[in-house]
């Protein structure tokens, strides 16, 4: 059975496409089976995979309208099931009892190690639908006060998805992204989000994701990071995330 990583954040910009794109490609170059959902209207994992426009979309696989088999598209990434704009339509297109359940249905039969789903920030039925499909859960946050009261708001909504949904979600960790030691925020911030963590009982993971402009420069050319920096530190970051993941997480690291 694959493991189902719902990658959310409350809080745009703290890299949840940058992180499904580059576990997505680490996963797929270590000779496992993975495939990408891009599940936000902005198709910004779409891109950044190079995915096929005229392809079967997530849209009409919430909708039954295709098959998820139907739907996945082949990239030098790995799998990918594409995203599209009408996913902005989403609470009007899933309106039927049982529409929290839709993606778990359509992809419960689907033959991969790893599903990772890429998610709005929005906190919608197609986030309640990716929490309700996935095992685990892995949350990227900055080191700052916007992403930390995102973080309680984003706690504060999975958990009555875990009561009444998916009893079996569990949480893969937090991590941080476009991190600077550095600096003194980044220092007051990251112990704040350590006790935080211990209070929700959430695993906050080692693995720190560096500034790095290569990643930028990457999704500009739909291109992995280990494809376009393979010795950038954002490479090695990744690298390491997954190692962590694969290695079950690491309790409230520091």
């Amino acid at each position: 059975m694959a493991k189902i990583i719902t990658v959310i954040s409350q809080k745009g910009g703290t890299g949840k496409t940058t992180t499904v794109q580059n576990l997505t490609a680490g996963i797929a170059r270590q000779g496992k089976k993975a495939l990408a959902i891009d599940l936000d209207q902005q198709r910004n994992l779409t891109l950044a995979m190079d995915g096929d426009v005229n392809k079967k979309n997530i849209v009409e696989v919430l909708i039954k309208s295709a098959t998820a088999s139907d739907a996945i598209q082949k990239t030098l990434q790995g799998d990918l099931i594409r995203a599209s704009k009408d996913l902005a339509k989403a609470n009007l297109l899933l309106n039927e009892p049982g529409k929290e359940y839709r993606l778990k249905e359509q992809i419960k039969e689907l033959d991969y190690d790893f599903i990772l789903i890429d998610t709005p920030p929005t906190l919608d039925i197609l986030t309640i639908n990716a929490l309700t499909a996935c095992n685990s859960v892995l949350i990227p946050q900055r080191a700052d006060i916007f992403s930390l009261e995102g973080f309680i708001d984003l706690f504060n909504f999975i958990k009555p998805v875990k009561e009444y949904y998916n009893k079996e979600i569990s949480f893969e960790g937090v991590f941080f992204t476009q991190y600077n030691e550095r600096t003194s925020q980044t220092k007051t911030f990251s112990k704040m989000f350590k006790d935080i963590s211990e209070q929700f009982k959430v695993p906050l993971l080692k693995t720190k994701i560096r500034n790095c402009t290569a990643l930028q420069e990457s999704q500009a050319l739909r291109k992995s990071i280990y494809e376009h920096a393979p010795k950038s530190n954002a490479s090695n970051d990744y690298t390491e995330l997954l190692n962590e993941i694969l290695n079950g997480g690491t309790e409230n690291g520091n």
